[in-house]
C-alpha cells in the first residue's frame, strides 16, 4: 500500500482543519445537517448545508483572507480569547 501525504499546516496564519476539510467550509455543512436533524429531514438539510458550502466558497475566493471571521467578529458572535477586548479605535486610556 502507498503512502499518503497529509499536508499539515506549517505556519500560523492557516486556517485550522478539522481531519482534511477547513474550518469554514465545513461549518455550514455542518448548520445544514444539524438544522434537517432538528426538523426532521436530514437528507434535505444535508444537501441544503452541501450548497450553503459551494455558495460560501464561491464568495470566500472574492474577499480577503480572514474576511468571514471579522465580519463574525464585528457583529459580535465570534468570541474572544481574552475577557476583555479594547476598543481599537480608542488612543488614549484615562485611569
Amino acid at each position: 500500500m502507498p503512502a499518503t501525504t497529509l499536508r499539515m499546516p506549517r505556519t500560523i496564519d492557516e486556517p485550522p482543519t478539522i481531519l482534511l476539510w477547513r474550518i469554514d467550509h465545513l461549518f455550514p455543512l455542518l448548520v445544514g445537517l444539524i438544522g434537517g436533524m432538528y426538523a426532521g429531514v436530514i437528507i434535505e438539510g444535508t444537501l441544503a448545508g452541501f450548497v450553503l458550502t459551494h455558495f460560501y466558497s464561491r464568495w470566500e475566493h472574492d474577499q480577503p483572507d480572514g474576511f468571514a471571521l471579522h465580519l463574525l467578529y464585528w457583529w459580535g458572535i465570534w468570541p474572544e480569547g481574552s475577557r476583555t477586548v479594547r476598543n481599537p479605535f480608542v488612543r488614549i486610556y484615562v485611569p
